[in-house]
């Protein structure tokens, strides 16, 4: 329908200018100026009536593509016709036609410039609005992440100040010296697990700006232990095949988010009790990069999908999803110098993580955050 309704336009439009140019070629006897105008108004009706995207729906919006197409067409079809017109009437009275020219030229270059001054304000203003935007969404995942991960902890902790608990209270019941000897020996057990807990946790914190040679093996037991309770909830396990040395370069913190984010995605989408989750590690072959491969057997995801998974915003999990994971999971990729890439057919989604495997690998030998 958009078609014809511009054809509808133009037609009005064009007798319009015939009849203020004086060229009655362009209307004869066959359109009055009512019956112009009526044109145009059918057409802009037209217009309304289209489903979907529009020129006219676009004229209406408050982005910047509404903002920059309805300044154009204020300077296309108002102000380039008047500058005509103006020009005409001054060859009419008797104007030298160099001088009208000029008049019309130096016209129309001032009113473009303020055009672009202006335009491009407002394009600015959106540009800032934008990346304060984007800053705003990477401290919520952040945020969201530190509960993850503050969760977790507490979780951890909770399991060996239980069993402190209970063993300090059962050896104080104790007649026997050997019992009470080995009960706290248990206890010691426990309270140097909360320690090292406690100990990975702030080198986690001290280490999350500084990009390290990080070996993967690693950096998957930590993920396990974020993510045990639900894998444990869903009857779910990763299963690991990574090379013992394989090594990769990146922000510790940022690569835990984006692998939990990851992960977390496929718990999403894989069935209870008999999904499979696999974390593959590729060495590079002496190309100074690995690769990352985390694949589940879930449903898949479709063509018209996968085009969109890394815009913000963008979810198929409707109420459950807020869209920006995956965003932001680029975005730290990114950041460390990386590429996320992702495979998927019905049953089977493989997103694959590639970064530099080693500091030599860097620009200047390690970023920070």
């Amino acid at each position: 329908m958009e078609a014809p309704a511009i054809l509808v336009g133009c037609v009005g439009f064009l007798t319009l200018l015939g009849r203020a140019y004086n060229v009655p070629s362009l209307y004869g006897n066959w359109m009055a100026p009512q019956t112009s105008i009526m044109f145009l108004l059918l057409s802009c009706g037209m217009l309304a009536a289209q489903r979907g995207e529009s020129i006219l729906r676009v004229l209406l919006e408050e982005s910047a593509a509404g903002v920059v197409a309805r300044r154009l067409m204020v300077a296309t079809f108002l102000f380039v016709p008047i500058t005509g017109f103006l020009k005409m009437k001054l060859d009419a009275l008797g104007f030298n036609p160099q001088a009208a020219t000029t008049f019309r030229v130096v016209l129309e270059l001032l009113f473009f410039s303020v055009l672009i001054w202006r335009t491009t304000l407002v394009l600015q203003r959106l540009d800032r609005f934008k990346a304060s935007s984007e800053q705003l969404l990477r401290q919520q995942d952040k945020l969201a992440t530190l509960g993850r991960y503050a969760a977790t902890v507490a979780h951890e902790i909770n399991n060996p100040l239980q069993a402190v608990n209970y063993l300090i209270h059962v050896a104080s019941g104790s007649t026997s010296p050997e019992d009470k000897a080995a009960f706290l020996e248990s206890s010691k057990i426990q309270l140097a697990r909360i320690a090292n807990i406690v100990h990975s946790t702030l080198s986690l914190y001290r280490e999350q700006s500084i990009a390290t040679e990080l070996p993967l093996m690693e950096v998957c037991g930590q993920l396990r232990t974020i993510l045990q309770k639900r894998l444990d909830a869903q009857g779910v396990s990763i299963k690991l095949n990574i090379p013992d040395k394989l090594k990769v370069t990146a922000i510790r913190a940022d690569l835990l988010q984006a692998l939990t984010n990851l992960i977390t995605n496929a718990l999403d989408a894989i069935p209870i009790k008999t999904g499979v989750i696999r974390i593959t590690g590729i060495s590079g072959d002496g190309l100074g990069y690995s690769r990352i491969m985390v694949e589940d057997n879930g449903s898949g995801i479709t063509a018209e999908n996968k085009e969109r998974i890394f815009e913000p915003f963008f979810s198929t999990k409707a109420e459950a999803g807020t869209g920006i994971g995956l965003w932001i999971t680029k975005q730290l990729i990114e950041k460390n110098l990386g590429k996320l890439e992702v495979e998927s057919a019905p049953g089977r989604t493989c997103f694959s993580i590639t970064l530099p495997a080693s500091l030599e690998v860097l620009p200047n030998a390690s970023t920070s955050g």
